[in-house]
């Protein structure tokens, strides 16, 4: 198991092994091998751009239709194709949300600076988990 991996979940069934392979007992070819097959696989997962399959009047009408601003078209779910709200529709079903007191709790500004900080310390404390990993700041 490699340093750069996260400490597995405790069980009585692990123990980690402190088991390092030394590098003068890996086979001169190796390294060269992983290459050329790290290089292999890479190809296989390039984006390539496709040539569109749309006519020119229809990408200028999709043009049209992204840049109107009375209009939003937030992701849709269940493949069930695109989906079109007018902005000002959607702001009011955000407020209804927003303020429905049976989803979100109003807070104190303290409760909510306390909150914030505690947040803020967790996310701290994830980030210098897994600094060795994600890398420094």
């Amino acid at each position: 198991m490699s340093d750069d991996a996260p400490p597995p979940p405790e069980s009585k069934l692990y123990i980690r092994s402190k088991w390092r392979q030394d590098l003068c007992d890996i086979p001169d070819w190796v390294p060269a091998r992983l290459s050329k097959f790290y290089v292999r696989v890479q190809k296989l997962y390039t984006k390539k751009n496709a040539d569109s399959n749309i006519l020119p009047f229809q990408e200028r009408l999709l043009e049209q239709l992204a840049s109107d601003p009375k209009h939003l078209y937030p992701l849709a779910d269940k493949g069930l194709g695109p989906c079109a709200v007018l902005y000002e529709q959607y702001v009011k079903d955000c407020l209804v949300h927003l303020l429905n007191e049976t989803v979100y709790e109003r807070l104190s500004l303290e409760e909510a600076l306390q909150a914030t900080t505690s947040l803020k310390a967790k996310i701290q404390e994830w980030l210098d988990d897994y600094e060795h990993i994600i890398g420094p700041k």
